[in-house]
């Protein structure tokens, strides 16, 4: 009897801990609510993500590649109108083509600007024209556009009208035996509505609107159409112009300023190029979405 009644007790007491282990383990798994933030993919959505730390921590400093460090106490809110999703290497803006994208086998796609999405297998393969840069040979008074690496004579009337309201990049040639080509060590000039606005003492000027960017010692800057700088020669890259806000590189992460050189958007992106003066391809935790730039720098 008393062995039976020992038995009973300790069905019970089993019964009572798998209970209470039933109970525990509800509590840690059935009721958690996630703290990753709802992505909502549509046009125009809103997807909170991290931060990158204002301040940076100057005794560990990040070695090239790393990702910067998130601060979790300051999120910032990034309006997307495509969420990263896009697995391409890079993107870049070339007038005659569009944006290409390569992957990391260096393949070249031709992406639609609304989407990201794949449009053409095809991409530059060996000289071709540039927009809004031409060459230049003082002795003859006579620009050059370069097409397929060959120097061809345009007349300075064209380059004139080309000019009107538009910043040229204009840089040195010239006469080498029979054929023009880079003068040595090769400055480029400021030309805007029909005149020089600056010597050739750049080291490159990216013409097309009515702000030039302009390089030198390996920095970049922003000039007005008046030949003047608008900053100082303080980012490390600049993808294109566009009305608004403009992508720029400092170190090793892109951000977004205003052309007086004011951050409007952190420094946060591995890579971005502005596709107009609301949106921009940009490059975060490895992958590629589309960002609304006006929208976001108003956050």
């Amino acid at each position: 009897m008393i062995k039976k009644a020992l038995h009973t007790i300790f069905l019970c007491i089993l019964v009572l801990l798998l209970a209470a282990c039933g109970s525990r383990g509800a509590s840690d798994t059935g009721d958690y609510e996630s703290k990753e933030p709802a992505q909502d993919i549509g046009s125009g959505s809103t997807v909170t993500t991290p931060s990158v730390s204002e301040s940076l921590d100057t005794d560990n400093p990040m070695e090239e590649g790393d990702i910067p460090p998130v601060n979790t106490d300051n999120d910032e809110s990034l309006v997307w109108i495509i969420a990263p999703s896009l697995a391409y290497d890079n993107i870049r803006f070339f007038y005659n083509l569009g944006f290409i994208a390569y992957d990391n086998n260096n393949a070249m796609f031709v992406i639609d600007e609304k989407t990201g999405d794949i449009i053409a297998e095809t991409g530059p393969s060996g000289g071709f024209y540039v927009p809004y840069s031409y060459g230049y040979h003082s002795d003859s008074d006579t620009f050059f556009y370069s097409l397929e690496y060959e120097y061809i004579p345009e007349s300075t009337k064209t380059v004139v009208l080309e000019s009107l309201d538009t910043i040229i990049s204009v840089h040195e040639l010239e006469m080498s035996y029979d054929h023009y080509e880079y003068k040595e060590d090769s400055k480029y000039a400021i030309f805007y509505n029909g005149e020089f606005v600056s010597g050739f003492i750049y080291d490159e000027v990216i013409g097309g609107n009515s702000m030039a960017l302009v390089m030198n010692g390996g920095k970049y800057a922003f000039a007005g159409a008046d030949g003047n700088l608008l900053t100082n020669f303080i980012f490390d890259d600049i993808a294109v112009i566009a009305k608004g806000y403009i992508a720029v590189k400092v170190g090793d992460y892109w951000g977004f300023v205003e052309a007086s050189g004011k951050e409007v958007i952190p420094f946060i992106f591995e890579d971005a190029v502005n596709i107009d003066e609301c949106a921009a391809f940009v490059k975060y935790n490895g992958m590629y979405g589309i960002l609304d730039v006006s929208v976001t720098a108003k956050n």
